[in-house]
């Protein structure tokens, strides 16, 4: 009932007319902003547009850090995963006793090549803390001081220059040490609460064996997942990893090259895009930002969310798919913002590496939704404000992390509601099309809410400031109307798709 009612059939001629409306209003706003492109690519900041492909004969926007910084690396690092995953065939097929140190040794050897001694150090030092913490004290509590202990040294300034500026005088190295070493965090966090909680179960006299350091660094220095996720819970890796060798079925086989053709296919895709669209470069430049007329500034807002999406597309297929041929249990890529109008939704399907190790480590050991209302909503709140926490603790980014979390609250409670009998009987009268109707209205705010915290995430406050502005006050009512009508075109055109798509 519950489905139905949420994603209900509406007249073919209503969907239609949604669907025609809602793409017709996104090629006006594309179309704006590669126009905008066009007229304002001389007076960007020279620094924000360089030399791109030559046969496209365009410059290429070069602001967004991520994407360059993590393209570059994984051009580095691709040849040495495919050497490690190679290795790791063989070793599986002939001696799998030593696969482990195999890929160990390897990952080791691989980074003192390309870092140096002391980075690899530095990284092996963050395991050996939290390990230590572990077998001493055999506590969650002192094994999360540890960890966060941690983080809050990479995070403060002072602290994270302190550290990582005699590692090395190269710069790339030093943000590929602080990157890997914030992903290792994770991992040592997820090996720390396994480690702890066997040692509970080993107390029951359970004929357990105690998770290693040995097993701590394979796991954290598997080199495909290593440097940029996903993150892969620790119980999961050592469930998949050390599985006996299979032979790969005609239909893995397939799906590798299929995966791998798409995986190059967003690749192109994406740097062909920034030739011709230069959405980040604008929200770099305040003054060039606010010259931009109402199309193209929701071009931008678009554009933005979707270059994320296809960034970790990107990112995390080239890594999975090496560790699937090494048949690791891998999380399923980032669905498409276009299917996603709710908080949940967001964080269960985007990054669903992270949204497994939050609720497994987070959120249910301190309470999670089986211990009442108010023990929930303190589990999310800690999970959100760690993420934020990982994430750099930047002052801006409460407007992501505050958002987020009493959006899902909010819906956790809406979905309490939607179950008593009182509304249930209430919304029987309705037929499901008139259902979700009244569901898209209230999607249309939840939406709004998802979309714009996020873009605070992705392009720092002061450019979604002033489209809010721009938007819902100066642009009132025109704007305004026509922005949450547009709204509902997308919860609208995302149910029907949630509708006709059972698997994501």
């Amino acid at each position: 009932m519950s489905a139905s009612r949420k994603h209900g059939p509406l007249p073919l001629t209503e969907i239609t007319v949604y669907w025609l409306v809602w793409i017709s209003l996104l090629s006006c706003a594309l179309y704006s902003i590669y126009k905008a492109s066009e007229d304002y690519k001389d007076e960007i900041y020279a620094d924000d547009l360089q030399e791109g492909w030559k046969f496209i004969g365009r410059k290429k926007d070069v602001t967004d850090f991520e994407w360059e910084f993590w393209i570059s690396a994984v051009k580095s690092l691709m040849p040495a995963m495919l050497v490690h995953m190679f290795g790791g065939l063989f070793f599986s097929r002939f001696i799998p006793q030593l696969k482990p140190l195999y890929c160990l040794s390897f990952t080791l050897s691989f980074l003192l090549y390309i870092a140096g001694l002391k980075p690899v150090l530095f990284m092996v030092g963050h395991c050996l803390l939290v390990y230590t913490s572990c077998i001493i004290f055999k506590s969650m509590i002192a094994m999360w001081l540890c960890s966060v202990g941690i983080v809050l040294s990479l995070q403060i300034h002072s602290l994270r220059m302190w550290q990582i500026n005699p590692l090395s005088p190269v710069g790339e190295i030093k943000n590929f040490t602080l990157f890997v070493c914030m992903m290792g965090n994770l991992r040592c966090i997820s090996f720390g609460m396994e480690y702890c909680w066997r040692s509970r179960e080993m107390e029951k006299d359970k004929p357990l064996k105690q998770y290693s350091l040995l097993d701590l660094l394979v796991y954290n220095f598997y080199l495909p997942l290593f440097a940029n996720g996903p993150v892969v819970n620790f119980d999961t890796f050592q469930r998949t990893f050390y599985q006996p060798y299979r032979p790969f079925t005609r239909e893995e086989v397939k799906s590798l090259l299929r995966d791998t053709a798409r995986t190059l296919w967003w690749y192109f895709f994406l740097e062909c895009y920034l030739h011709f669209i230069y959405s980040t470069a604008f929200t770099q430049d305040p003054r060039l930002f606010s010259a931009l007329n109402n199309w193209a500034l929701c071009g931008i807002m678009y554009s933005q969310l979707h270059i994320f999406l296809v960034k970790y597309k990107v990112f995390y297929r080239c890594t999975t798919l090496l560790a699937e041929v090494d048949k690791i249990e891998v999380p399923l890529l980032p669905r498409c913002v276009t299917t996603l109008y709710l908080f949940t939704d967001m964080w269960k399907y985007f990054d669903r590496g992270l949204n497994a190790w939050m609720i497994r480590y987070i959120y249910i050991p301190l309470g999670g939704s089986r211990s009442g209302v108010f023990r929930q909503i303190v589990a999310s709140f800690f999970a959100f404000a760690f993420i934020w926490l990982w994430h750099g603790a930047h002052v801006h980014a409460i407007w992501w992390f505050i958002p987020n979390w009493i959006g899902v609250v909010v819906e956790s409670m809406a979905g309490i509601v939607l179950k008593l009998p009182s509304v249930t009987q209430l919304e029987d009268r309705l037929s499901p099309a008139a259902s979700r109707r009244i569901r898209a209205m209230f999607g249309v705010v939840t939406v709004s809410c998802l979309i714009l915290s996020n873009l605070v995430f992705l392009s720092g406050s002061e450019p979604i400031w002033f489209y809010i502005k721009r938007m819902f006050y100066f642009g009132w009512p025109s704007s305004t109307l026509l922005i949450l009508f547009t709204m509902y075109l997308v919860v609208q055109t995302n149910m029907e798709l949630n509708r006709h798509i059972s698997k994501w």
